[in-house]
């Protein structure tokens, strides 16, 4: 019975975690959306023309690419807004530090789901073994009742 708290104890807290990572994926994910989509407005890109699909599978060359943009541009535009490629340069490692954290929560959302059905499996288990303890004992208590 103990055993049957314990891991009851164990999924709980790990469906807990699930719904966390879930939740800080989702939120990570649109941030990264927002970013990108700000940086191809930025440079001038038209996303419906590579289509959306591609924008967003291949955000790294994105970045890239809006940066050589912004880097390669000499117009009155750029040189208005005075362009910081020092500030670009460390956009583009925050958004590569956040796309690496994204990486990051989907390995261990993809870990924690095989936990999750480990658990699963353990506590399938441990219901049927309950179950065949229940039998038993009825078993034993008729057998006891059958000698007496």
């Amino acid at each position: 019975m103990k055993e049957k708290d314990y891991l009851l104890s164990e999924l709980s807290d790990l469906r807990f975690k699930y719904d966390e990572l879930v939740g800080k994926n989702h939120q990570i994910s649109l941030e990264k959306d927002q970013i990108v989509n700000i940086l191809v407005d930025l440079c001038g890109s038209n996303k419906e023309d590579k289509g959306n699909d591609q924008i967003s599978c291949n955000t790294s060359a994105i970045i890239d690419l809006c940066f050589h943009i912004i880097k390669g541009q000499s117009g009155p535009y750029f040189r208005a807004f005075n362009v910081n490629v020092e500030l670009f340069e460390r956009i583009q490692c925050l958004l590569y530090v956040r796309d690496q954290g994204l990486i990051l929560y989907e390995d261990m959302f993809k870990e924690e789901m095989l936990i999750r059905s480990y658990i699963s499996k353990l506590s399938n288990e441990l219901k049927v073994a309950f179950e065949e303890i229940v039998a038993l004992k009825e078993e034993r208590s008729s057998l006891l009742q059958d000698v007496e």
